[in-house]
């Protein structure tokens, strides 16, 4: 849930109940002042549970459904990009990213953090070492770059 939402809800909640308060207070009316708050803090509360579903999956992402409900313990098909709903607490949604990225294997440590951009991944000291036919052995930096197939985002979870 969005940290936001559920933060408003309960400012907006906790205001209606101090106005419910002041507003009694001023007539010196407080019989239905309980039903009054028990009513504000219901709904709050399930305002809070409804925004717990809410789930956004950005366009460069696809979303995994974790689920306790499923006999398989995951939906079928992945989140497209959009707001979706899912069942709060008995379901999680778990992110990957399908855009293309790349992981470099390098083993200088300093001159290619600079050049590492949002999407790229380093990790350092582990080149591939290799041996020439003279017997030198020699270090090879490569670059992959890959992409996870939006269509099988739920098999790759599954499997991996």
């Amino acid at each position: 849930m969005n940290p936001i939402l559920g933060i408003v809800i309960w400012l907006s909640a906790v205001g209606a109940i101090a106005i419910l308060t002041i507003h009694a207070k001023a007539r010196q009316n407080f019989s239905k002042l309980g039903l009054w708050i028990g009513i504000v803090g219901l709904t709050a509360i399930s305002l809070n549970f409804l925004a717990a579903g809410i789930v956004f999956i950005c366009p460069q992402e696809r979303g995994v459904v974790l689920s306790v409900i499923s006999a398989k313990g995951c939906r079928e098909q992945a989140l497209e990009p959009g707001l979706h709903w899912i069942t709060p607490v008995a379901e999680q949604v778990l992110r990957y990213p399908i855009s293309r990225q790349t992981y470099t294997m390098t083993t200088i440590s300093d001159a290619n953090t600079s050049q590492i951009s949002s999407n790229r991944i380093s990790a350092e000291g582990d080149s591939i070492q290799a041996r020439t036919r003279d017997g030198q052995e020699v270090f090879i930096d490569i670059s992959v770059i890959y992409a996870i197939q939006p269509e099988e985002v739920v098999a790759l979870h599954i499997k991996w």
